[in-house]
């Protein structure tokens, strides 16, 4: 089991190097995000749940693999 995504399909600005890294990040802080709702499309496409229980479900998960 794995993960496979195509960079170039990742929602956001591409960048090459650090200077353009900080560049862009600025601007996604401090400026509107041209990319929130692409993001927020991909983001629902890829995970199931959209909530703050995923460290409960890892426990539960090996907790039961462990059958504790």
């Amino acid at each position: 089991m794995g993960l496979k995504i195509e960079y170039e399909s990742l929602p956001g600005p591409k960048v090459n190097n650090w200077n353009e890294l900080l560049l862009q990040t600025k601007e996604l802080l401090f400026k509107t995000d041209p990319f929130l709702k692409d993001r927020e499309k991909w983001k629902k496409s890829l995970y199931k749940f959209n909530d703050e229980e995923n460290c409960k479900r890892i426990t539960n998960h090996f907790k039961s693999f462990l059958k504790i």
